[in-house]
């Protein structure tokens, strides 16, 4: 398939409307890795590895915002050992737009 062609874009996913605080949530500098646990009910977490260092962070439920969260497994398969799983952007979007709208946001 050419990139570009209509045959190309086929299977390309949809792309869905984030709203703006949830955008916001998960844009940050950084290469970031999210993770939640397994039945994807715990809170959201994610590893920014920049320049100056990694930052370990949870999505808090109540705050709504990005907090320290001690050290996250590394490796996939260590991740798994602490029962997580990782995500993608869409489904720590996801994850993220269900924290607020329980919160009434």
């Amino acid at each position: 398939m050419r990139p570009g062609s209509l045959r190309g874009h086929l299977g390309t996913p949809a792309l869905r409307s984030v709203d703006g605080a949830v955008l916001d949530a998960v844009d940050a500098p950084g290469r970031i890795t999210y993770y939640t646990a397994d039945e994807r009910r715990g809170p959201v977490l994610r590893r920014r590895v920049l320049r100056t260092g990694t930052h370990d962070e949870a999505f808090g439920r109540e705050s709504l915002r990005w907090e320290p969260a001690g050290p996250l497994p590394g490796p996939r398969e260590k991740a798994a050992e602490y029962g997580l799983v990782r995500l993608d952007e869409v489904e720590a979007a996801d994850l993220i737009a269900a924290a607020m709208t329980a919160a009434g946001r």
